[in-house]
């Protein structure tokens, strides 16, 4: 699955929605560059068509989430900050969560507590949204106990197949490795997805 993150206008869903991605992930984390209001948001929710939407929240209140999850029809949770996992289990109980992790935080015994409670897991940098490349040679699929797996951090056209080829995700994440300027440009999302469908087809054959 391809997931594109940090859509920041109607003309970023739409290039999303033509050229097939799997996810689209709206940032509603205030502070963030990325960050959207709840117009422009159900603005790109309703231009993303049939594309699922994933909200992506760090540390806001399950009331907060919940209220955003029901005005923007949002298919996924992203929880991309310190939620406990009480929180993590109460939302789970609710929506489709995907816990976003650092490869430092990939501990045994924390993943074996969450799954349970998540639908997939995001493997990412310590610096979200940044564009570094995360050490995806740490990442070992049968940590997260058959939950799906997504992989970011500094993924982009050139290098998505090595990754994928060595980490096996269920899913690939990008932002910053399909734009110009903050805005998501055709010819870069079109040689993303094609590189990373291609490899993905490669390695299951």
């Amino acid at each position: 699955m391809v997931k594109i993150c940090g859509l920041r206008s109607v003309d970023d869903a739409r290039l999303v929605r033509e050229h097939g991605a799997d996810l689209a992930g709206l940032i509603l984390v205030p502070g963030s560059k990325r960050c959207l209001t709840q117009a422009d948001a159900l603005r790109i929710r309703r231009a993303l068509g049939d594309v699922e939407v994933v909200g992506v929240f760090r540390d806001a209140t399950p009331e907060v989430v919940a209220n955003a999850a029901a005005a923007l029809s949002l298919d996924w949770i992203q929880l991309h900050g310190q939620e406990s996992l009480e929180t993590v289990e109460r939302l789970g109980a609710r929506f489709r969560v995907m816990r976003a992790l650092s490869t430092a935080a990939l501990e045994a015994s924390y993943v074996e507590a969450l799954a349970p409670h998540v639908a997939a897991f995001l493997v990412d940098g310590p610096v979200p949204g940044s564009g570094q490349e995360t050490d995806h040679a740490r990442i070992d699929g049968a940590a997260f106990l058959g939950r799906p797996f997504f992989v970011a951090g500094g993924l982009h056209a050139g290098n998505v197949g090595r990754i994928i080829a060595r980490a096996r995700p269920d899913g690939v994440d990008v932002a910053t490795g399909v734009t110009e300027g903050g805005t998501i440009v055709a010819h870069r999302l079109a040689a993303f997805i094609a590189s990373a469908r291609g490899t993905k087809e490669r390695t299951a054959s």
